[in-house]
């Protein structure tokens, strides 16, 4: 489970923002999450809430990177840094801190020109932070592990500029890069949008039978009218689906994946990514949520992997959103409620609700609508900047 994550650096942060999945003692919520939190052991859920353009999707890919970091690849590094520094520099930056068979790991690595430039990976042992591994530029390998010391012109060879030592050691059965690995590779983030245009055929087209039943319960019971799902293929020999919907005769209609809504085409595409993480206890980022999924099903989501019931391998979820109506402490503790907003040069902040001292008795959403916490813009006549002169004029004489 991932303890904290930090990034420096990378498209509209400039300083070092955290995000702790350690719970905070003086949360607010309900009495219920608190048990549910305690039997994590770490925040299961953390949801990004602000205004358009205030970096929410800039935490949602520096996820993503750190995602990658854990696979060999041979495609440049995508991390663009902060821009509107006095002086802009090159590296981004991104560290974490994750317990993984009962120990806890930081990995850090610096990100420049679509290379890897340093890495490093410590273990916490007997309450000092030791260091496993290290990179000291995308080309020379710093400490290693004494079993692969004899080996190291060896790594020094193999090591790519746009793949970790991480990832070529976990590849090669390390001991502790292959458990960090390991605990990292069930992780998955995407922008809502992006995953219902590439069409949920594209993920759930090849699903094992096994996975198949969840599906159609998932559809049957998400109110969209769908009663079966049907897996095969077109006329070209390609796997697809068909959703066969209710209608007013006795056989339900099938329907072709191209002829549903976009809410219904972004549910599909979003199960199997759902049942891997469940299943194998690892993190899913969603940028944008509600972009396609009504309040409703994102609070039912949320509470999946709120309680331990239907969470039992201590998954976590990442979501950024604009729905207020979750700030509910019935549904996240104040310490899973982030804000983000921006400062006057332009850089992107990130508030954790809890951290408030004088956060008013009352629910959190009045206080989030009345400003009081940030990340809540509030606008102004600012669609009649668009009308016509004389009705612009108009409207300011009304004020």
């Amino acid at each position: 489970m991932l303890l904290e994550f930090r990034v420096s650096n990378f498209r509209s942060i400039d300083s070092e923002e955290a995000i702790s999945f350690v719970p905070d003692e003086e949360a607010r919520g309900s009495a219920t999450l608190k048990r549910m939190v305690k039997k994590h052991g770490a925040l299961p859920v953390v949801v990004l809430f602000g205004g358009n353009g205030t970096g929410k999707t800039s935490i949602a890919q520096a996820f993503e990177l750190f995602m990658e970091a854990t696979r060999i690849r041979e495609e440049p590094v995508r991390a663009t840094p902060f821009k509107l520094a006095k002086t802009p520099t090159h590296e981004s930056r991104i560290s974490a801190v994750l317990r993984a068979n009962k120990d806890t790991y930081r990995y850090a690595f610096e990100v420049a020109g679509g290379m890897f430039r340093a890495e490093t990976l410590e273990k916490l042992i007997d309450g000092t932070w030791v260091e496993l591994l290290s990179r000291t530029s995308e080309s020379t390998v710093g400490i290693l592990p004494p079993a692969d010391e004899e080996r190291r012109e060896q790594l020094a060879r193999d090591l790519h500029p746009r793949t970790t030592l991480l990832a070529i050691l976990a590849a090669q059965a390390n001991g502790d890069a292959r458990v960090v690995s390991s605990s990292l590779r069930p992780m998955f983030s995407f922008h809502m949008n992006l995953l219902e245009r590439a069409g949920p055929a594209t993920f759930v087209s090849d699903l094992p039978d096994i996975s198949r039943e969840p599906v159609r319960t998932f559809l049957r019971g998400a109110d969209l009218g769908v009663v079966d799902a049907e897996w095969g293929n077109d006329t070209n020999g390609t796997a697809t689906v068909r959703l066969h919907h209710r209608g007013a005769g006795v056989f339900p209609v099938p329907f072709e994946l191209k002829d549903e809504s976009d809410g219904t085409r972004a549910a599909l595409a979003l199960t199997p990514f759902v049942m891997a993480t469940l299943r194998d206890g690892g993190m899913l980022v969603i940028d944008e949520v509600g972009s396609a999924l009504n309040h409703w099903v994102v609070r039912d989501l949320v509470g999946t992997f709120q309680d331990p019931k239907t969470n039992p391998n201590h998954a976590q979820l990442v979501l950024t959103s604009h729905d207020p109506l979750l700030l509910d402490e019935k549904l996240l503790r104040t310490d899973q409620m982030l804000l983000v907003d921006k400062d006057p040069t332009g850089a992107s902040h990130v508030t954790t609700v809890s951290d408030f001292t004088d956060l008013p008795k009352g629910p959190v959403l009045r206080s989030y609508l009345e400003g009081r916490l940030g990340g809540a813009p509030r606008f102004r006549a600012l669609w009649s900047s668009l009308t016509p002169e004389e009705g612009a004029a108009k409207k300011a004489a009304l004020k």
